[in-house]
């Protein structure tokens, strides 16, 4: 039968209507709910791969990872079934375009609106990366523009869960050629995760500024080029882009997966701050700042015509006015005038420039010298892991810690107000891994110093959101923290979960904390990012239900083994986050938002080692 002879159908619930397009593997018809009277769309695997088990498997399981995605930029996904033999997919009928028709109107799109389609893609993206799926086909036909211009993600037809590999590892090549990411091609380069994504969303980023593919030519020449071959600049296939994102999409393009940019998220980022429009949102000048007068050269020139032509026609009529000279005069005094007050404007501007940079290279002084302060040595560190662990703050009756979130293969713990970390790795036993940056922990300084209530009491330091309510209603955090060191930084992070605890690294400073203790308290420990490449892949069978870290997380698992006993394996796989951090003289809080049945927390760590988590009480 011709997927043709389907329209007029019914398969089971739903009346197929009419055709809307053709895939590698299916067709999508626009069909009719007759239960819920509605119009959906119908994807159909065609006929011929009904009788492979692994592919109508593969087409089932379609539907079961999509419908887990609830995001407002990935299509919902109704139903799955089959009837008299044909496999369909029920999912949300879109109204609008793709990208792809879309592009075959306007070849390029202005930079502004392509940052815009990435930031919507990217978000996207990170939310599926999050839960262990990985898209594998981004593309301009998967991307759908609906009538308001909000982007929707279609088609995770070939996307692949990181906790159920064996169902589209046969060996098989997926994707789309001109848009495949160089391990999709050669699998001696890596495992296609989460980076292949990002790789294909730069290609899409690079065909939607230029008009074209980085790569042009037959399959082999394109699938051959993605391996060996440097795209052109975009900045010169269209002078019109600007030079700045030529290196963005050049980091997210890096043959290795392990080169390129970490996540969508800071690809989308970097996209848009290179195009210009980070936010999208105009900054506020401080409160009392002057505004500048701006004054636009064609405005000027109008200017000095209209004084010209006001010349002209004076001398013209001469015999009916005394004299033009006082008119000029006026308009020369106003545009002095003008220019005096934008230069004033402008030096007044400099000089507060000049004080704010000179205040903030003072704090940033004053602060690496405190942290320089709470530096301790190796030898140090060790006598103080040896000692008996120390109690986690005391709770206030405004405050109260956090009871442990089930993990996904645990029962929900009580709420523990006592450290129960297992002891934390002795520092003198860890040995660096070769070529490598030091594992050495870098946190653990000397008991902090107290603050005392009337030092509290006159902080006049940033503390705001969740991180201001914690401090300001428990007064046990605020004396064992000290007043704030530093305002709120959100950071690019990342968060796994493991069964005796956790690992939470910060962009901005290239740390991670390990945290030991599954409860809501206990140990911790910093370490720069070692991030060794050859532990960029997993190197053993995780048990049933478990998952083998990797990158930085996974090179600190692997080669200091106090951590690997103390946290066992990861029951979550590594969620990319927007963290927050805040210093202060004592410690730090750090935030994580909500994950996986998990709410929004806030850890309180302090520099004798120990924490406590909260969740997040605004």
């Amino acid at each position: 039968m011709r997927i043709e002879d389907l329209i007029g159908k019914q398969l089971g619930r739903y009346t197929i209507k009419r055709i809307l397009g053709r895939g590698g593997m299916a067709a999508v018809f626009e069909a009719e709910d007759t239960i819920l009277s509605r119009l959906v769309a119908l994807k159909v695997l065609y006929a011929q791969y009904v009788a492979d088990a692994s592919l109508v498997e593969r087409f089932r399981r379609e539907a079961i990872l999509a419908a887990r995605l609830e995001h407002a930029h990935i299509v919902p996904i109704y139903d799955v079934g089959e009837s008299d033999g044909v496999v369909y997919i029920a999912m949300k009928l879109l109204a609008g375009q793709s990208l792809q028709d879309s592009l075959l109107i306007d070849s390029t799109l202005p930079p502004e609106r392509v940052g815009e389609i990435v930031r919507q893609v990217a978000s996207a993206l990170d939310y599926a990366h999050g839960r262990g799926v990985v898209h594998r086909d981004i593309k301009p036909g998967n991307v759908m523009l609906d009538a308001d211009n909000q982007v929707v993600l279609t088609d995770f037809g070939i996307a692949k869960s990181l906790d159920a590999p064996g169902l589209t590892t046969t060996g098989v090549m997926v994707g789309t050629p001109d848009y495949m990411a160089p391990e999709q091609i050669d699998s001696k380069i890596g495992p296609v995760d989460a980076r292949a994504d990002i790789y294909s969303l730069a290609v899409m980023a690079y065909r939607m500024l230029t008009g074209a593919r980085p790569f042009d030519g037959s399959t082999t020449d394109i699938l051959l080029a993605h391996l060996s071959r440097v795209p052109e600049a975009a900045s010169l296939r269209n002078p019109h882009v600007p030079p700045s994102i030529d290196a963005v999409l050049s980091a997210a393009l890096a043959k290795k997966p392990a080169d390129r940019t970490k996540s969508a998220g800071l690809f989308a980022r970097a996209l848009n701050e290179a195009i210009g429009s980070p936010t999208g949102i105009a900054a506020t000048p401080p409160p009392g700042a002057k505004q500048a007068v701006v004054i636009p050269s064609v405005a000027a020139e109008q200017i000095v015509a209209k004084a010209q032509g006001a010349g002209q026609t004076a001398a013209s009529t001469r015999h009916k006015r005394p004299s033009t000279w006082p008119i000029l005069l006026l308009i020369g005094l106003i545009i002095t005038g003008v220019l005096m007050f934008v230069t004033d404007t402008v030096l007044d501007n400099r000089q507060e420039a000049k004080q704010t940079l000179a205040t903030e290279a003072a704090e940033r002084g004053q602060y690496q010298t405190q942290v320089a302060q709470i530096g301790v040595t190796q030898t140090a560190l060790a006598a103080q892991i040896n000692q008996t662990p120390t109690a986690t703050l005391p709770v206030s009756s405004t405050a109260t810690v956090e009871a442990s979130a089930p993990s996904p293969t645990t029962e929900a713990e009580q709420p523990s107000q006592a450290a129960q970390a297992t002891a934390r790795p002795v520092a003198t036993q860890v040995v660096p891994v070769a070529a490598s940056p030091t594992l050495a922990p870098t946190n653990n300084p000397p008991t902090p110093t107290v603050a005392t209530p009337t030092v509290l009491a006159a902080c006049i330091g940033p503390l705001q959101g969740g991180f201001g309510t914690l401090w300001r209603t428990n007064p046990n955090i605020a004396e064992a923290l000290g007043c704030p060191s530093s305002g709120e930084a959100a950071s690019t992070a990342s968060i796994q979960y493991f069964d005796g605890g956790m690992m939470y690294w910060v962009g901005n400073s290239d740390q991670i904390y390990v945290y030991y203790s599954a409860a809501a308290s206990g140990s911790w420990q910093s370490f720069t990012n070692p991030n060794d490449p050859s532990y960029d892949e997993p190197r053993e069978t995780a048990p049933a239900g478990k998952l083998e870290p990797i990158r930085g997380f996974g090179t600190l698992w692997h080669t200091i083994s106090d951590i690997r006993s103390a946290l066992s394996w990861a029951n979550s796989p590594e969620y990319p986050i927007t963290g927050v951090v805040q210093y202060f003289p004592n410690g730090m809080m750090l935030f994580s938002p909500a994950l996986e049945g998990r709410p929004d927390r806030i850890w309180v760590m302090t520099n004798d080692g120990s924490w406590t988590r909260y969740t997040d009480p605004n």
